[in-house]
């Protein structure tokens, strides 16, 4: 009795922790940095098309300030953002450089000023 006690205990502890090892092992992107090939294999319910979306954005906005900032993107949704967020990584490009402008905010020498005008 005693041993079938302690092997239901061992086995709960183990199915307890297996969604905790599932979400360590996910697979994340860096949107600042990936091509689109690599966003549309890792994130969910984006394809080619949005994934290009992205890039084109990051190109033409400098890199995403927060994951939220994806949502500017066209054919990006807070629902897509949402199941995603585990998967997405926010670094910044490997010069260190913060973005250029993260919701209206201008970076000058470190410290963020706001914009008049928008980003630059």
């Amino acid at each position: 009795m005693k041993t079938i006690f302690l092997a239901l205990c061992l086995s709960l502890s183990a199915l307890m922790t297996l969604p905790a090892l599932a979400e360590s092992s996910l697979v994340s992107v860096n949107i600042n940095e990936a091509s689109a090939a690599e966003m549309a294999e890792v994130l969910q319910g984006v394809g080619e098309a949005k994934a290009q979306a992205i890039v084109d954005y990051r190109e033409e906005n400098g890199a995403f300030g927060s994951v939220e900032e994806l949502g500017q993107v066209k054919g990006i949704g807070p629902s897509t953002i949402e199941k995603n967020e585990a998967r997405i990584a926010l670094e910044y490009p490997p010069d260190g450089s913060p973005p250029r402008s993260v919701a209206g905010f201008m970076f000058s020498g470190g410290l963020p000023t706001r914009s008049v005008d928008g980003p630059v």
